[in-house]
């Protein structure tokens, strides 16, 4: 199995990564994505940069969007 990556911004794109176990923080570097840029969703509950990603879950990444 493998871990389904959706992430979200001007374009969906889902990943799927074969690894058995990684921490969010991992996750992102590995998609050489920053966590500041991001915010990681795992059964609808937001989650922080340690949180473990097992084979066959789900994370949504979501863009962090500021302005004024």
């Amino acid at each position: 199995m493998s871990i389904v990556v959706e992430i979200l911004g001007a374009e969906k794109k889902t990943i799927r990564i074969d690894i058995d176990r990684i921490t969010v923080k991992d996750l992102l570097k590995k998609l050489n994505l920053l966590s500041t840029e991001y915010i990681a969703i795992k059964n609808d509950t937001v989650v922080t940069d340690d949180e473990i990603i097992k084979n066959g879950e789900r994370v949504l990444l979501y863009p962090v969007k500021s302005g004024g």
